[in-house]
């Protein structure tokens, strides 16, 4: 596929998530103001008969798959997609933040994402949402919060934590 270039507004691209079979790709954009997460789908063209090798596979264009995802939660959301991560199919993807994280499902039938259940947030200044991973099938999300503690010190700790939640089909 092509070079994906970033929109003109958006702020510097910092991080990656990529399916399984590298057919999609989240990229976040992160920023005090203004951050943003775009995400888009590997699609092969079609063969023109135009003096493509026909031995070679046909060529590939990333497209946008559905709408820019911004921070859209009543709770303020600082560096919106600091960190991602995508399920193995690409149809589910988790989007750190400082101090929250949203997990969202791509609707094939409306074509756009939606958040999926409640935001989860952190403790202050613990950084929660610094990393996330999440399993294939999207329904295990594991949160790093590298300032949070097990303890009941005050914050900022420096030994970190992570969250682990799963999905059970409730909001």
């Amino acid at each position: 596929g092509q070079t994906i270039y970033g929109a003109q507004d958006d702020p510097m691209v910092q991080t990656l998530a990529i399916n399984r079979v590298g057919s999609i790709v989240a990229i976040g954009s992160p920023g005090r103001a203004s951050s943003v997460v775009r995400v888009y789908q590997l699609e092969s063209l079609p063969h023109n008969g135009t003096g493509h090798d026909e031995a070679q596979s046909p060529p590939a264009l990333w497209r946008p798959l559905g709408q820019p995802i911004r921070p859209t939660n009543a709770v303020p959301i600082t560096e919106f997609g600091t960190s991602l991560a995508l399920s193995a199919n690409g149809q589910t993807l988790a989007v750190g933040s400082q101090q929250s994280v949203q997990v969202y499902r791509y609707s094939n039938t409306s074509v756009v994402w939606v958040q999926r259940g409640q935001t989860l947030q952190g403790r202050n200044e613990t950084r929660f949402g610094a990393s996330v991973s999440m399993s294939s099938d999207g329904r295990i999300l594991a949160v790093g919060s590298p300032l949070d503690c097990v303890t009941n010190r005050p914050t900022p700790c420096t030994t970190g934590l992570v969250q682990m939640y799963q999905w059970n089909e409730t909001v």
